[in-house]
Parts: structure tokens; sequence; C-alpha cells
């Protein structure tokens, strides 16, 4: 029979899993693409071919139906009409229909036994030409300035597809100014270089610890406030080479204050500022979430999770707490 773990024991062992699955997504950030393939039949496929194509679903057989994320390398990330699937995790738990815990032992087996690296295969990065590189730069700042320009502020009377979108969120109330979130009243979105849909767009600002902008966070929706038929509702520009995403947020409330919340999505962010009332930036996404860099008149850190399915967004609010408590600052975690 079984003995039943105390309560201090029963802590002990969250912990424990919580540090060993914070480990897992440190070392699999930047290697889902060598260790996925691996575990998941007819994956090699997609991971090949890259983000911008298309290859049959090895879950149900439809034609040109799944393709990986840009970010496939980072989140493990994936989509097709059978489903999406935001990170590795999710991916692999679809895919070998296991839970979390079994998910985590085969990732663990598929790196030799060990939480870090050291068991695959060495990357070497081709360096980058300067000249292709401020070609990209210039092309992405274009775009950028492009979306921001053509947006609506949310006072606008053309803006309502979004605040429609805020109401069906359940946030009945926002308050302003919220000047890093606009409305595109025609956002084209392309798939495979091709442009297969054109609609409205909440569009958010992301600038880093200086206020430069790093690139905007794009979601896709209907005249009535409704996710668009799109396939990936959520996306990021590219971001500029001297303008890393890393680190950034959008930051719904900029004016110093001892106190500032941060959380995940920005309709969750938005939540959790009408509740508290303290300044709030949105950091998009767990890998962003371990990264937001806080500045120095800030004196505490109200953290809110997401309470995901796997764990990933409660471990990632665990790492940012546990980064800004070791530079000196006040941190939890709601």
């Amino acid at each position: 029979m079984n003995r039943i773990r105390t309560a201090e024991e029963e802590q002990e062992y969250r912990r424990k899993q919580q540090h060993e699955t914070r480990l897992l997504n440190e070392t699999l950030k930047g290697r889902w693409d060598q260790v996925l393939p691996g575990l998941i039949p007819g994956l090699d496929l997609a991971v090949e071919r890259g983000h911008q194509h298309h290859i049959t679903c090895p879950f149900h057989g439809g034609v040109n139906d799944f393709r990986i994320f840009q970010d496939f390398a980072d989140t493990g990330g994936a989509i097709c009409s059978c489903g999406k699937w935001t990170d590795g995790w999710a991916l692999l738990m679809h895919a070998r229909r296991c839970t979390f815990f079994e998910a985590k032992k085969m990732l663990v087996e598929a790196l030799g036994g060990r939480f870090d690296a050291s068991n695959l295969p060495v990357r070497y990065v081709k360096a980058k030409d300067p000249d292709e590189v401020a070609r990209k730069d210039a092309f992405n700042k274009k775009i950028v300035q492009q979306i921001w320009g053509d947006a609506l502020p949310l006072t606008d009377d053309r803006s309502a597809p979004v605040r429609r979108w805020f109401y069906n969120r359940q946030l009945h109330e926002v308050r302003g100014p919220l000047n890093v979130l606009r409305c595109h009243p025609a956002l084209e979105y392309f798939t495979e270089r091709n442009v297969t849909h054109t609609g409205p767009a909440m569009v958010a600002m992301m600038t880093d610890i200086n206020g430069r902008t790093c690139g905007l966070h794009r979601t896709w929706i209907t005249n009535d406030g409704r996710k668009a038929n799109v396939e990936s509702v959520r996306r990021l520009t590219s971001s500029i080479s001297t303008h890393p995403i890393e680190g950034s947020a959008v930051k719904f409330d900029t004016e110093p204050h001892p106190v500032l919340m941060i959380g995940e999505g920005i309709e969750s962010s938005l939540a959790a500022r009408a509740i508290a009332g303290y300044p709030t930036w949105s950091a998009l996404n767990q890998n962003q979430m371990t990264k937001v860099e806080v500045p120095d008149y800030v004196q505490a850190v109200i953290v809110w999770a997401d309470r995901d399915h796997n764990g990933v967004g409660q471990t990632a609010a665990a790492e940012l707490v546990a980064r800004l408590r070791k530079a000196g600052k006040k941190a939890v975690c709601v």
C-alpha cells in the first residue's frame, strides 16, 4: 500500500517537479526541433520543410494541413485544422495521448536521462551576413511602422471591433488611456507569403526597458469581436536585431510607480489591472514572461500566473519571481 505524503513532503515534491520542469524548459528552448521529431512520428518532415510549408497531418491525415510555428525551435508549437498546440508539451501530449508527467519522462529520456542538452549534438550556427541583417532590419522596421501607422486609437469609432472583443472577454470596462493598443481596420493575414484573409485586428506595441519599439503583437478578430477564422489568431512581427523582443512587454501603464503587475496574455493582464488597479504590463507568452526587464524605480512586482494544464504558465511566473527577488525586488506570484 502506498504511503500518503505529508503536507511538507507534498510541498517539497511540488517544488522538485517545478524545478525539473523549469530546467527542461530552459534546455528545450531553441532545441524543440532536435528533440520532438524523435518522439512524434511524421514530425521530421514538418521540421525539414519549415514553418512556411504545410504537410500531411501526422495525426488525422489531412493533406497539406499541418505546419509548425515560426518559433518552433523555441516553443515546439504547431497548428492544423484538427488542433492548435502552443508549445511542445501540448503537441507531445496530443501526439502520444499521454499526461504531462508521461511527456516529461519521454523528454528526459530523449535527453539521455538528463535535464540538460549535454547529450544532444552540438549545433553550429553560421555567422550572419551584416548586409543581410541590415536589409531584414529595414524591412521589418518598415512593416512595423506601416501597421502601427494604419492602426487607429481605441477611442476611434472605427475601433469598435476591439472594444467588442474586450466586452466578449468579460472586460466590460477597460480603463484608459491604452496608447499601446490600437485597432487595425483591415490587416492582411499571410499564409506561405499569400494573403488569405483581411480583417480587423487588435495591434499591441512591445517596448523594451528603454522605451524602444521591439515589435507588434497582432490578434485577428471579426467585426463583432470574435476570433477570426484564420490558422493562428495571434502573431508577432519579426523583431529588429538592435531591438530584440526578449525582455520587452506590452506596457499599458508607464508612469513610474513602486508597484508593477505583470501578466501573460493581454486580456488576462487587463483583467488583473481592472481588479487591482496597479500599473500593469503584458508579457504575451510564457517565454517572454521569464525575461521581462523591470525598471529600477519598481520596488515590488505582482506576477499573475496563467493556469495552464501543463503547468508551463505557473513555472514561467515562478521563474520571473525568483529572478526579481535575486535582483533585490519584492515579488510574489498570484
